[in-house]
Protein backbone atom coordinates (compact mmCIF):
# COMPACT_ATOMS: atom_id res chain seq x y z
CA UNK A 1 0.00 0.00 0.00
CA UNK A 2 0.71 3.60 -0.67
CA UNK A 3 0.09 7.18 1.13
CA UNK A 4 -1.60 9.74 -1.37
CA UNK A 5 -2.55 13.55 -0.03
CA UNK A 6 -5.73 14.75 -1.49
CA UNK A 7 -6.13 18.46 -2.00
CA UNK A 8 -9.12 18.38 -1.15
CA UNK A 9 -9.38 20.89 1.85
CA UNK A 10 -5.92 20.67 3.69
CA UNK A 11 -3.74 22.33 0.72
CA UNK A 12 -6.28 23.56 -2.01
CA UNK A 13 -4.76 26.42 -1.63
CA UNK A 14 -1.24 25.88 -3.06
CA UNK A 15 0.55 26.03 -6.22
CA UNK A 16 1.75 22.77 -7.60
CA UNK A 17 5.58 23.43 -6.95
CA UNK A 18 4.26 23.85 -2.94
CA UNK A 19 1.77 21.03 -2.98
CA UNK A 20 5.41 19.16 -4.70
CA UNK A 21 7.90 20.68 -2.03
CA UNK A 22 5.45 19.84 0.92
CA UNK A 23 4.75 15.81 -0.29
CA UNK A 24 8.26 15.25 0.14
CA UNK A 25 9.52 16.88 2.83
CA UNK A 26 6.31 15.02 4.45
CA UNK A 27 6.33 11.37 2.94
CA UNK A 28 3.96 11.13 0.44
CA UNK A 29 4.20 9.39 -2.45
CA UNK A 30 1.49 10.62 -4.90
CA UNK A 31 -1.20 13.29 -4.97
CA UNK A 32 -5.24 13.18 -5.58
CA UNK A 33 -5.45 16.06 -7.53
CA UNK A 34 -9.12 17.58 -6.52
CA UNK A 35 -10.62 19.23 -10.08
CA UNK A 36 -13.40 21.74 -10.55
CA UNK A 37 -13.19 23.18 -7.05
CA UNK A 38 -11.06 26.71 -7.91
CA UNK A 39 -7.72 24.92 -6.39
CA UNK A 40 -4.50 26.61 -6.99
CA UNK A 41 -2.79 23.56 -8.66
CA UNK A 42 -3.54 23.78 -12.26
CA UNK A 43 -4.79 20.51 -12.48
CA UNK A 44 -7.95 21.17 -14.73
CA UNK A 45 -9.08 20.33 -18.34
CA UNK A 46 -8.64 23.81 -18.63
CA UNK A 47 -4.88 23.33 -18.72
CA UNK A 48 -3.24 23.83 -22.28
CA UNK A 49 -1.25 21.35 -23.98
CA UNK A 50 2.11 22.95 -22.87
CA UNK A 51 0.68 23.16 -19.09
CA UNK A 52 -0.07 19.66 -19.17
CA UNK A 53 3.56 18.73 -19.63
CA UNK A 54 4.87 20.70 -17.16
CA UNK A 55 2.49 19.36 -14.68
CA UNK A 56 3.75 15.93 -15.82
CA UNK A 57 7.40 16.83 -15.77
CA UNK A 58 7.49 18.82 -12.50
CA UNK A 59 5.70 15.83 -10.63
CA UNK A 60 8.73 13.00 -12.43
CA UNK A 61 11.44 15.83 -11.45
CA UNK A 62 9.57 15.52 -7.64
CA UNK A 63 9.39 11.85 -7.69
CA UNK A 64 5.97 11.96 -7.26
CA UNK A 65 2.84 10.09 -9.17
CA UNK A 66 -0.42 11.14 -9.38
CA UNK A 67 -3.08 8.43 -8.43
CA UNK A 68 -6.15 10.17 -9.22
CA UNK A 69 -8.55 13.00 -10.49
CA UNK A 70 -11.28 13.50 -8.12
CA UNK A 71 -14.14 15.45 -10.64
CA UNK A 72 -17.22 16.82 -9.61
CA UNK A 73 -19.17 14.61 -12.33
CA UNK A 74 -22.27 12.98 -11.48
CA UNK A 75 -23.27 10.37 -13.43
CA UNK A 76 -26.97 9.57 -11.55
CA UNK A 77 -28.83 12.09 -13.53
CA UNK A 78 -32.26 11.48 -14.95
CA UNK A 79 -32.26 14.12 -17.45
CA UNK A 80 -30.35 12.95 -20.76
CA UNK A 81 -28.77 15.95 -21.72
CA UNK A 82 -27.17 16.77 -18.16
CA UNK A 83 -26.37 13.10 -18.21
CA UNK A 84 -24.55 13.64 -21.57
CA UNK A 85 -23.00 16.86 -20.33
CA UNK A 86 -21.27 14.94 -16.92
CA UNK A 87 -20.27 11.92 -19.08
CA UNK A 88 -18.62 14.13 -21.83
CA UNK A 89 -16.93 16.27 -18.70
CA UNK A 90 -15.81 13.21 -17.32
CA UNK A 91 -14.34 11.96 -20.52
CA UNK A 92 -11.78 15.35 -20.63
CA UNK A 93 -10.62 14.11 -17.10
CA UNK A 94 -9.97 11.15 -18.66
CA UNK A 95 -7.92 13.38 -21.53
CA UNK A 96 -6.40 15.54 -18.93
CA UNK A 97 -5.06 12.18 -16.42
CA UNK A 98 -3.51 10.13 -19.56
CA UNK A 99 -1.55 13.65 -20.37
CA UNK A 100 -0.18 13.76 -17.64
CA UNK A 101 0.33 10.10 -16.76
CA UNK A 102 -2.27 9.63 -13.78
CA UNK A 103 -3.63 6.44 -13.11
CA UNK A 104 -7.26 7.00 -12.50
CA UNK A 105 -10.30 9.42 -12.61
CA UNK A 106 -12.90 9.66 -9.93
CA UNK A 107 -16.89 10.22 -10.36
CA UNK A 108 -19.86 10.38 -8.53
CA UNK A 109 -23.29 8.50 -8.37
CA UNK A 110 -25.15 11.68 -6.53
CA UNK A 111 -27.16 13.41 -8.48
CA UNK A 112 -31.17 12.88 -8.47
CA UNK A 113 -31.88 11.31 -5.15
CA UNK A 114 -33.31 7.95 -4.84
CA UNK A 115 -36.43 7.61 -3.22
CA UNK A 116 -40.26 6.47 -3.48
CA UNK A 117 -40.52 7.49 -7.14
CA UNK A 118 -37.46 6.23 -8.43
CA UNK A 119 -36.62 2.22 -8.36
CA UNK A 120 -33.25 1.63 -7.13
CA UNK A 121 -33.00 -0.65 -9.83
CA UNK A 122 -32.95 1.70 -12.59
CA UNK A 123 -31.31 4.25 -10.36
CA UNK A 124 -28.19 1.43 -10.94
CA UNK A 125 -29.05 0.73 -14.36
CA UNK A 126 -28.72 4.45 -15.44
CA UNK A 127 -25.99 5.02 -13.53
CA UNK A 128 -24.03 1.90 -14.93
CA UNK A 129 -24.86 2.94 -18.49
CA UNK A 130 -22.98 6.29 -17.76
CA UNK A 131 -20.19 4.57 -16.49
CA UNK A 132 -19.68 2.26 -18.43
CA UNK A 133 -19.62 5.12 -21.30
CA UNK A 134 -17.00 7.48 -19.59
CA UNK A 135 -14.66 3.75 -19.41
CA UNK A 136 -14.92 3.21 -22.46
CA UNK A 137 -13.41 6.33 -23.76
CA UNK A 138 -10.46 5.22 -21.16
CA UNK A 139 -9.67 1.84 -22.82
CA UNK A 140 -6.55 3.05 -24.46
CA UNK A 141 -5.29 4.65 -21.65
CA UNK A 142 -3.81 4.31 -18.40
CA UNK A 143 -6.53 5.41 -16.21
CA UNK A 144 -8.96 3.84 -14.13
CA UNK A 145 -12.73 5.35 -14.10
CA UNK A 146 -13.28 4.89 -9.85
CA UNK A 147 -16.81 5.37 -8.34
CA UNK A 148 -16.82 6.57 -5.43
CA UNK A 149 -18.82 4.79 -2.69
CA UNK A 150 -20.31 8.07 -1.68
CA UNK A 151 -23.41 9.75 -0.91
CA UNK A 152 -26.62 8.02 -1.95
CA UNK A 153 -24.35 5.25 -3.61
CA UNK A 154 -22.10 4.89 -0.70
CA UNK A 155 -24.45 1.64 0.16
CA UNK A 156 -22.33 -1.08 -1.00
CA UNK A 157 -25.59 -2.83 -2.70
CA UNK A 158 -25.94 0.39 -5.09
CA UNK A 159 -22.20 1.06 -5.52
CA UNK A 160 -21.42 -2.54 -6.35
CA UNK A 161 -24.52 -3.07 -8.55
CA UNK A 162 -23.54 0.36 -10.51
CA UNK A 163 -20.10 -1.39 -11.08
CA UNK A 164 -21.50 -4.68 -11.76
CA UNK A 165 -23.53 -3.14 -14.33
CA UNK A 166 -20.99 -1.02 -16.24
CA UNK A 167 -18.95 -4.20 -16.55
CA UNK A 168 -16.12 -2.76 -18.23
CA UNK A 169 -12.10 -3.74 -17.26
CA UNK A 170 -11.09 -0.07 -16.04
CA UNK A 171 -14.45 0.50 -13.89
CA UNK A 172 -13.45 0.52 -9.59
CA UNK A 173 -14.39 1.68 -6.53
CA UNK A 174 -13.18 4.06 -4.69
CA UNK A 175 -13.73 3.16 -1.19
CA UNK A 176 -14.61 5.82 1.04
CA UNK A 177 -13.90 5.47 5.19
CA UNK A 178 -17.44 6.33 6.41
CA UNK A 179 -19.05 5.32 10.12
CA UNK A 180 -22.12 4.05 7.73
CA UNK A 181 -20.36 0.69 6.74
CA UNK A 182 -19.78 -0.76 10.34
CA UNK A 183 -22.55 -4.10 11.09
CA UNK A 184 -21.60 -4.71 14.65
CA UNK A 185 -18.30 -2.29 15.08
CA UNK A 186 -16.87 -4.19 11.87
CA UNK A 187 -16.44 -3.54 8.11
CA UNK A 188 -15.85 -6.62 7.55
CA UNK A 189 -19.14 -7.50 6.33
CA UNK A 190 -19.35 -4.59 3.75
CA UNK A 191 -15.46 -4.46 2.51
CA UNK A 192 -16.39 -8.78 1.97
CA UNK A 193 -18.91 -7.50 -0.27
CA UNK A 194 -16.97 -5.12 -2.70
CA UNK A 195 -13.14 -5.86 -1.62
CA UNK A 196 -12.62 -7.51 -5.71
CA UNK A 197 -13.02 -4.42 -6.64
CA UNK A 198 -11.58 -1.80 -4.76
CA UNK A 199 -8.44 0.02 -6.65
CA UNK A 200 -8.30 3.07 -4.18
CA UNK A 201 -9.32 4.27 -0.91
CA UNK A 202 -10.37 7.59 0.82
CA UNK A 203 -9.14 7.83 4.67
CA UNK A 204 -9.91 11.04 6.76
CA UNK A 205 -9.61 11.32 10.57
CA UNK A 206 -7.20 8.65 11.27
CA UNK A 207 -7.66 9.74 14.89
CA UNK A 208 -11.29 8.87 14.61
CA UNK A 209 -12.99 5.93 15.92
CA UNK A 210 -13.21 4.25 12.11
CA UNK A 211 -11.12 0.82 12.42
CA UNK A 212 -8.54 1.64 9.91
CA UNK A 213 -6.34 -1.17 11.63
CA UNK A 214 -8.98 -3.71 10.49
CA UNK A 215 -9.40 -1.90 7.08
CA UNK A 216 -5.86 -2.24 6.33
CA UNK A 217 -5.39 -5.44 7.41
CA UNK A 218 -8.28 -6.33 5.02
CA UNK A 219 -6.46 -4.44 2.27
CA UNK A 220 -3.22 -6.47 3.02
CA UNK A 221 -4.97 -9.86 2.82
CA UNK A 222 -6.57 -8.82 -0.26
CA UNK A 223 -3.34 -7.69 -2.02
CA UNK A 224 -4.33 -4.33 -2.43
CA UNK A 225 -1.42 -2.55 -3.31
CA UNK A 226 -2.77 0.76 -4.51
CA UNK A 227 -3.13 4.12 -2.88
CA UNK A 228 -4.77 5.04 0.27
CA UNK A 229 -5.50 8.69 -0.03
CA UNK A 230 -5.60 11.04 2.73
CA UNK A 231 -8.48 13.27 2.39
CA UNK A 232 -8.88 15.39 5.61
CA UNK A 233 -11.11 18.52 6.12
CA UNK A 234 -8.65 20.01 8.09
CA UNK A 235 -8.83 24.26 7.80
CA UNK A 236 -6.63 26.49 9.69
CA UNK A 237 -3.22 26.20 12.24
CA UNK A 238 -0.06 24.42 10.14
CA UNK A 239 -1.20 22.00 7.88
CA UNK A 240 2.11 21.53 6.68
CA UNK A 241 2.82 19.78 10.42
CA UNK A 242 -0.90 17.56 9.96
CA UNK A 243 0.17 16.11 6.90
CA UNK A 244 3.54 15.26 8.06
CA UNK A 245 1.49 13.55 11.58
CA UNK A 246 -0.57 12.00 9.63
CA UNK A 247 1.95 10.37 7.61
CA UNK A 248 3.32 8.96 10.44
CA UNK A 249 -0.04 7.88 12.24
CA UNK A 250 -0.61 5.94 8.76
CA UNK A 251 2.66 3.98 8.34
CA UNK A 252 2.00 2.99 12.08
CA UNK A 253 -1.01 1.97 11.97
CA UNK A 254 0.14 -0.01 8.89
CA UNK A 255 2.65 -1.78 10.59
CA UNK A 256 0.29 -2.29 13.88
CA UNK A 257 -1.92 -4.16 10.99
CA UNK A 258 0.43 -6.19 9.98
CA UNK A 259 1.38 -7.60 13.18
CA UNK A 260 -2.28 -8.51 14.17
Amino acid sequence: MKLSINTYVICAGWSLDKLIEVCRSTGYGAVEFRAESGQKHGVEVEATPAQRREIKRKLEDGYLGACCISTSQCLHQLDQVRRRENIERAKQHIDLAADINCRAIRVFGDGDPIGPELDARDAIRTTGDALRAVAEHAADTQVDVLFEMHGQFNFWGYALGVVRHANHPKVGLTYNCVSHDLVGGTISETYSRIRHHVRHVHMHDLEAAYPYLELFRLLRQNGYEAYCSLEVDYQGGDPEKVMALYAVLWRTQLALAAAM
